[in-house]
């Protein structure tokens, strides 16, 4: 009896121990993980709150205090892989702003496939961080052709090594549902977009430079069994019911800096044009099907656009201050102009043409906190339409205070 008792206190004793230096084993293993994963897992923020004043008010409102924009980003990047998520928040609504898997060659790292919600690789000012940004906002015809800037999609991009000969050629090219990052698909229809490009050129030690083309080839399916094209005034064209309303978009895009004994002064030009479909109330490029109140499909209606945008920046104490002096301008309509819009053609707000002359002033308190103070001179042509007889007086201030990390 008694070596029965000895027996199974040993058995006890070393199931315990076993769990015990089972247990340490699991501790050691996981803290040997954990740094690894903080290692490969980078984390950053965005937010910016603002109070807004307005020479006409919109809604009735002439002052208000919002947060522009709010962002948490996780990208964990391991060997060959990547994987990004980022959400966005105001007190508005909440939602993801990006989403996306990109895959790298191991070999050449020098090819890559992305897949899921991110940038449209249109031109320079869609891509460039609103971090960085130094207006307070991107220009109109960004805003109106490429609404939040991205879309749900997959990309192979061209990004050499700077060790490379073609180190000064990228290219992004992509196939896109094109109604932005958090709307499903409401037709058969897909997107090209694609941008070649050069970056980081040199002329010399203080001149750098970089510039690019990019293309959008698409549109999305007419809802009704005719839509309107323009011939001295919109006229119906009738069509099957899936017709496709097109967008055929084209632009360049310039960019440049000198590093003087003054501080940095940068420049960068944007033009686009060609085709775009919308409708008779609005160009913004849809991310739903077009529908009025009652739910009722809406015809397209084509126009030639054009548009763009020339912003200067003067960097001063270092790059704590910067001047910043932005132009923008967007024709969604380039037929058509002044006081012939509204005259029985069919015309409407959708097709007048806007300026905006913005002057403003960034200042780093530190490498996370920037504040901006920026007022904008927006200019609408003279029409014949009820309201728009002559500018509408709806210039706005901003003053924006940001925290990036």
């Amino acid at each position: 009896m008694m070596l029965k008792k000895v027996f199974l206190l040993l058995v006890l004793i070393g199931a315990i121990t076993g769990n015990l230096f089972s247990q340490q084993s699991d501790s050691a293993r996981l803290a040997s993980v954990i740094p690894e994963l903080f290692k490969r897992l980078k984390i950053s923020g965005l937010l910016q709150t603002q109070y807004q004043s307005f020479q006409t008010a919109p809604g009735g409102i002439t002052d208000r205090i919002s947060i522009r924009r709010a962002r948490l980003k996780f990208t964990y990047a391991a060997g060959f892989t990547q994987f990004v998520m980022q959400f966005h928040t105001t007190e508005k609504n909440v939602g993801p702003d990006e989403l996306y898997l990109m895959l790298t060659d191991p070999w050449t790292k020098t090819l890559s496939l992305s897949s899921g919600v991110f940038n449209r690789p249109f031109g320079n000012e869609i891509p460039y961080s609103a971090s960085a940004l130094e207006s307070d906002e991107r220009a109109r015809i960004i805003r109106t052709l490429f609404p939040l800037e991205k879309d749900l999609g997959a990309m192979l991009s061209f990004h050499p090594k700077t060790t490379s000969p073609f180190s000064l050629l990228y290219i992004d090219a992509g196939i896109f549902n094109g109604t932005g990052p958090a709307n499903e698909d409401f037709d058969n229809r897909k997107n090209f977009i694609g941008h070649i490009y050069t970056k980081n050129g040199r002329l010399g030690d203080l001149v750098s430079f970089g510039g690019g083309l990019s293309w959008y080839k698409g549109g999305f399916s007419n809802q009704r069994t005719r839509h309107y094209e323009w011939e001295n005034g919109f006229v119906p064209v009738m069509n099957d019911s899936l017709a496709l309303s097109e967008q055929d978009l084209k632009g360049v895009d310039a960019q440049m800096s000198f590093n003087w004994s003054f501080g940095l002064t940068r420049m960068r030009f944007e033009y686009i044009n060609g085709a775009q479909a919308g409708t008779v109330e609005s160009t913004t490029t849809p991310s739903k099907a077009p529908a009025n109140k009652s739910g009722q499909p809406l015809p397209s209606y084509l126009r030639n656009c054009s548009g763009g945008y020339l912003i200067f920046i003067q960097e001063l104490l270092k790059g704590k201050l910067q001047l910043v002096f932005k132009y923008d301008w967007y024709d969604p309509n380039t037929e058509v102009s002044g006081r012939n819009i509204g005259l029985g053609n069919g015309t409407g707000v959708a097709d007048i043409l806007y300026h905006n002359y913005g002057m403003g002033v960034n200042y780093k308190i530190d490498k996370n906190i920037r504040a901006t103070a920026c007022y904008n001179f927006v200019k609408n042509e003279s029409t014949s339409l009820d309201g728009y007889n002559s500018d509408v007086q709806d210039n706005n201030f901003v003053l924006r205070l940001q925290y990036a990390f």
